[in-house]
């Protein structure tokens, strides 16, 4: 997915936006194409975790601690009229992920559009997936 400057799509804004944020708290991401095949594993860089993502289908980011204990999760899906459908794993890791890079998202929003009326998150979000943790064999389960 390339995020060239001067080319606003507040979609490929919000993913970017979304890879910062997980990023920015020491976590790596692994991608995963969709098909149980990681495209990246555990990185840390934005430029490679960017230029990854395939955009056909849909996208897992897996954040994860450098250890590989995993944070949570992204789902991007593509394709739904233009939009990105984003469910993600119900955790405190996520949320704050997820309420982060929208409020940048809106801020940006709202700076390109003077007159506040389009102030809408770059997604339609489905309700998060599950609350849940991990344990100790690495299973997620219901909390």
């Amino acid at each position: 997915m390339k995020i060239e400057s001067g080319n606003w799509d507040a979609d490929k804004v919000g993913v970017q936006y979304l890879v910062e944020e997980i990023l920015s708290r020491d976590a790596c991401i692994t991608v995963n194409d969709g098909t149980y095949k990681n495209v990246i594993s555990l990185s840390d860089s934005r430029d490679e975790v960017i230029e990854s993502l395939t955009c056909t289908g849909a996208d897992y980011l897996i954040a994860s601690k450098s250890d590989g204990v995993q944070l949570g999760w992204f789902c991007l899906n593509y394709g739904k009229g233009g939009i990105i459908v984003i469910t993600y794993l119900r955790t405190a890791f996520c949320q704050e992920v997820y309420d982060r890079a929208g409020e940048r998202l809106d801020s940006d929003v709202t700076s390109r559009y003077a007159n506040g009326q389009q102030k809408n998150r770059w997604v339609q979000v489905q309700e998060p997936t599950v609350n849940v943790v991990k344990d100790a064999d690495g299973e997620w389960r219901d909390v």
